[in-house]
């Protein structure tokens, strides 16, 4: 199981600030998949400080979605006193589990980070 300071340990989610976060970039990088898969290949054709800038870059993109990690999150902590906290957490991990394997397709199995 994923610990809540990791957020996510290969397809397990923790149900935490840094495990929605991790999800909602993971979204990203399946929503913006030509991008994606560009830089899993570039990355891998060009030297390294050329692909450790464009690696940042794409970080830097997908970055621009995390306050929607934040806000799920948000939604759980509320809805652990609401009583339905613990169905969401159940639901994210599930959802999670597709996101994970979909995103190494995308990045032809060189990670999902």
């Amino acid at each position: 199981m994923a610990s809540t300071a990791e957020g996510t340990n290969g397809a397990d989610l923790a149900c935490s600030m840094n495990g929605y976060t991790k999800m909602v970039q993971d979204i990203m990088s399946l929503a913006l998949i030509a991008i994606t898969m560009a830089v899993s290949t570039f990355g891998a054709i060009l030297p390294a400080d050329l692909s450790k800038s464009i690696k940042l870059l794409y970080s830097f993109i997908k970055g621009s979605a995390d306050w929607m990690g934040y806000f799920i999150a948000a939604v759980y902590y509320i809805g652990l006193d609401l009583g339905y906290g613990e169905l969401l957490c159940s639901l994210s991990q599930y959802g999670y589990i597709v996101i994970y394997y979909l995103n190494i397709v995308a990045t032809f199995g060189t990670g999902t980070g």
